[in-house]
């Protein structure tokens, strides 16, 4: 599973601030995520986000 830019992903588990959308900032051997609903940045491991991923619901658009 490669994860690309701009992409959103839904994760299972929500973040502190209630959201569970994701989207793809950077992705090499690990992969940043930011949160949709607070803007907050977390880098995970590839392996580990994987596990994490409930959905991918497709690209962001250009005006988010």
């Amino acid at each position: 599973m490669i994860f690309e830019v701009g992409e959103v992903l839904k994760l299972k588990k929500a973040h502190p601030c209630g959201g569970d959308r994701f989207k793809v900032v950077r992705s090499a051997s690990d992969v940043k995520i930011e949160c949709l609903k607070c803007g907050h940045s977390l880098i995970m491991e590839i392996d580990r986000l994987k596990k994490s991923v409930k959905s991918r619901e497709g690209m962001v658009d250009a005006e988010e």
